[in-house]
């Protein structure tokens, strides 16, 4: 019985050490959330927390925290006040779920295939969608469906500024909306470059529309991709046209400034080509630049978000699309802050404070 007492008390202080050691995801913690959108009719879309306090990433967090999963392709995430809005693509739903405990509240459901969200007021928000010929306006308030305002296209990318809301319309399609959200009314359009697949507003009240020109997911039309820089009444400044018609480039943001651009041109494959990576822009340069400032290497970049509470840009590495991912944070200036595992197709990524 001696020679068992100093085995059991070593034993205890082990499992002791062990159960110390043992991290739990706290929501109360500041981190880092990213969106994994998973494989398309998988339903394997989930969420990562990096727990900045712990410095560990903690997998299908949400699922985790409610219980059920996700859903089918997670798209976009979106903070308003103490809510975050998810949509999930091909569920055709938004959830709506608690920015501090990330516990589920609500969801909107009856949409077609829910793309980008954008919180316009404290009444007003809405979201685009791949495949519906309208756009849905809802409140974010009460999450309830308030109209749904006929476009005749499909919509993707949006940006808000002056009261008029601008749309791209992505998916086989050239053209640029401009809105009047409150008198529900199109003002008038345009067309732009094949395939214009993201758009920001600068410090000018200049739109820039990046348009990947149709190789993306293999478009009849197929042209050189191209950013344009456009006035708010939608004439043409200036449009800079990619060099290489198999160049694929998506994801332009702006920083909080609103004076740099960014965005990303990516093989979608494992590949050291010089070429592909993330680039930067100010908005007053007078051609595209040839470099990028961060290199793929042998990443494979799929989307890149800027986080404004932070002043950081996040891109996320899918690997190949059927193992877990990464999340890259870089600072501005190219220099990488942190690095963390993900889910299945990491997507896109906010700051939780």
């Amino acid at each position: 019985m001696k020679k068992i007492l100093p085995l059991l008390t070593f034993i205890l202080i082990l499992l002791s050490c062990s159960k110390k050691q043992t991290l739990s995801p706290s929501t109360t913690d500041p981190g880092f959330i990213t969106i994994c959108e998973g494989n398309f009719t998988y339903g394997n879309a989930s969420m990562t927390f990096f727990d900045l306090k712990k410095n560990t990433s903690f997998q299908n967090i949400f699922q985790s925290v409610n219980h059920f999963k996700l859903g089918d392709v997670a798209q976009w995430i979106t903070k308003f006040r103490s809510y975050y809005f998810i949509s999930i693509n091909n569920s055709g739903k938004i959830l709506v779920i608690n920015a501090q405990s990330l516990k589920f509240i609500n969801q909107i459901t009856n949409l077609t295939s829910p793309r980008q969200i954008l919180v316009i007021n404290d009444s007003l928000a809405v979201v685009s969608d791949l495949y519906a010929k309208y756009l849905t306006f809802f409140s974010p308030e009460n999450f309830q469906i308030l109209f749904k305002l006929p476009l005749h296209h499909s919509s993707e990318a949006m940006a808000f500024d002056n009261g008029f809301l601008f749309v791209t319309s992505w998916s086989f399609d050239n053209k640029i909306f401009k809105i009047n959200p409150f008198d529900r009314k199109v003002i008038d359009s345009t067309i732009v470059t094949y395939q214009p697949n993201s758009i920001v507003i600068d410090k000018f009240h200049h739109l820039w529309v990046l348009s990947d020109g149709g190789l993306w997911n293999g478009a009849p039309v197929h042209t050189l991709p191209a950013i344009t820089e456009l006035t708010e009444n939608l004439d043409t400044i200036k449009v800079f046209k990619f060099n290489n018609i198999d160049f694929s480039p998506s994801s332009l943001c702006i920083n909080s400034s609103k004076d740099t651009l960014f965005f990303l041109n990516s093989s979608w494959s494992n590949t050291t080509d010089p070429h592909f990576g993330v680039f930067k822009m100010p908005v007053t340069a007078l051609s595209l630049p040839q470099k990028p400032f961060i290199p793929q290497k042998n990443a494979t970049f799929y989307r890149l978000n800027y986080i404004p509470q932070t002043q950081m840009i996040a891109v996320a590495d899918a690997k190949d699309f059927q193992q877990p991912g990464q999340m890259l944070i870089f600072y501005t200036n190219g220099k990488l802050f942190l690095k963390f595992n993900t889910g299945i197709i990491p997507a896109m990524n906010v700051y939780k404070f």
